[in-house]
């Protein structure tokens, strides 16, 4: 069996319009991903709205979800919360193989 890729997605929490449609882009590019086989590496500041997206993908798709509390902000410690992420991401699933800066979660690369 092969491995499955990787996708962590900034605020990727779930959150619906009133017709049931995705509300936030993060939470509707998690749903596309998944459907693709991928699993998931979802963050937010929203641990309800997080835990949620990981019950709703992984019954619909059969993958994993690993929900990740986030918060970029002004006068926090943004490069440890950053590498926070990552290192819960390749010590879950070993691998990282895609990437989507969709909230203000800012991941680069440290020197």
């Amino acid at each position: 069996m092969q491995e499955r890729k990787v996708c962590l997605i900034t605020g990727g929490g779930k959150a619906l319009l009133k017709d049931g449609k995705p509300g936030v882009i993060g939470y509707g590019i998690a749903h596309v991903f998944a459907a693709e086989g991928y699993n998931l590496v979802i963050t937010g500041r929203n641990v309800k709205k997080l835990e949620s997206a990981k019950e709703e993908l992984e019954s619909l798709y059969g993958i994993e979800v690993l929900p990740l509390q986030g918060d970029v902000a002004a006068g926090n410690d943004n490069e440890e919360t950053v590498r926070a992420v990552i290192e819960s991401a390749i010590s879950r699933f070993g691998r990282l193989d895609v990437l989507i800066n969709n909230a203000r979660l800012r991941l680069r690369a440290f020197h």
